[in-house]
């Protein structure tokens, strides 16, 4: 079984605009409030961040085209969320998801100089992660470090885990690393127990598809996504 990381599009010829496509409301960007819509969907304390919120009102670039999936410039887009027309939210139903909340977005566009309410896009969270899911005894994780050299990532250290409980302890509770390390899979080899097309892996991947989905979707010609393949995340079989 193949996954793959989802990502936003990011060209202008095909988001219409030189950045992302929903601006940030003015005055309102707020990261030390736990309850800002900007934290809506992180992952803290071993668990995803979720609350009733009424979104706020933003405005979407004035030259960006409506695509399926939009991205923003402070929510975490395809790590903390994703927000998507109404059309493919109903589509991802025939699927397995993992339990999500979902919130009613707030936006506008102009047009010409009217303001156009746009109402048919959602923000989607995911309120669990997959880590549970993931065999263990047969994965492993590394640090590693920019090599300025070679311009690339060197391996410093690998860690082995045996269960989900000693992952997440050693990931909640280990002093952090110094900023110049990173914290990755090499190898995450999910269960057969593993049943899910879209699912999350915060701080490593963030939201991940399966083939399955992948497929189905550009099939369908929803817009505004990008996959990319995460060959180091497998499924036993």
């Amino acid at each position: 079984m193949k996954y793959y990381n989802l990502n936003g599009e990011f060209l202008d010829k095909v988001t219409g605009c030189d950045n992302r496509q929903i601006l940030t409301p003015e005055n309102y960007l707020n990261y030390n409030d736990p309850n800002s819509f900007t934290n809506l969907g992180s992952f803290k304390n071993g668990e995803i961040h979720f609350f009733e919120i009424d979104m706020p009102l933003m405005e979407i670039n004035r030259n960006a085209f409506l695509l399926d999936l939009l991205q923003s410039s402070v929510m975490g887009d395809c790590f903390q969320g994703i927000t998507i027309k109404k059309e493919l939210f109903e589509f991802l139903l025939n699927f397995g998801i993992q339990n999500f909340q979902m919130y009613k977005m707030n936006l506008f566009q102009i047009h010409g100089k009217e303001k156009v309410f746009v109402t048919d896009y959602l923000r989607f969270v995911l309120v669990e992660t997959a880590f549970k899911y993931i065999d263990f005894i047969n994965s492993s994780f590394i640090f590693t470090e920019f090599n300025f050299k070679t311009g690339q990532f060197d391996i410093v250290e690998r860690i082995k885990f045996n269960s989900n409980d000693q992952f997440m302890n050693y990931f909640l509770n280990t002093v952090p690393v110094p900023i110049k390390r990173f914290f990755k899979i090499e190898k995450a080899v999910f269960s057969k127990e593993m049943c899910f097309d879209l699912f999350c892996l915060p701080r490593f991947n963030g939201y991940m598809v399966s083939e399955k989905l992948k497929n189905a979707i550009e099939a369908e010609g929803f817009t505004g996504m990008r996959f990319e393949e995460a060959p180091n995340i497998i499924r036993e079989d």
